[in-house]
């Protein structure tokens, strides 16, 4: 009987791992999981303002209006950049892929639950050709977050000269 038992005992871890497999399996290759895997790399080409990667995952279905776990959607990351640097802003400044998206549909006006719009990143780290885009895009210069600060508050408190003209030109007000 403890040969057969342990026979039985075999045979059951054996089916009980295969069962784990297939469900983790089903996860993996799960439409929600495959949607997760597209709207990652749109966010990090977005970020990085690396153009062919943001067309390719638009092109293989990534969601333009996606929310990471912050609320921060592709056109915020564009706006931001990577590792952005307000002493010198003009590395992670890409216009072209702020253009890129909002041509393709992204929510010029989407905020994170603070109240954040794509305009104060780009305003915040001097990002002025972003900037521009989103303006002609429809961008509201005066949104306020739940704190009350602006676009331009944001480039005035970081000295941002061409974002704080380009706003005031679009008919920002203090």
């Amino acid at each position: 009987m403890g040969k057969e038992s342990g026979k039985r005992g075999t045979v059951i871890t054996a089916i009980f791992l295969a069962v784990v497999a297939m469900v983790l399996a089903v996860g993996w290759f799960s439409s929600g999981h495959q949607q997760m895997q597209r709207n990652a790399a749109l966010f990090d080409g977005a970020r990085s303002g690396d153009m062919l990667a943001v067309e390719a995952a638009l092109d293989q279905g990534g969601n333009i209006n996606a929310h990471d776990a912050g609320g921060i959607t592709p056109l915020m990351y564009a706006a931001r950049g990577d590792r952005p640097d307000i002493a010198n802003p003009a590395p992670t400044d890409h216009p072209e892929v702020a253009e890129l998206l909002s041509k393709r549909g992204a929510d010029v006006k989407a905020r994170t639950e603070s109240g954040f719009v794509a305009l104060f990143w780009a305003a915040r780290y001097g990002h002025a050709g972003v900037a521009k885009v989103l303006i002609d895009h429809g961008a509201d210069v005066n949104a306020k977050d739940k704190d009350g600060m602006t676009a331009l508050k944001w480039a005035a408190t970081n000295r941002q000269i061409k974002v704080i003209a380009l706003l005031k030109e679009a008919g920002a007000r203090e």
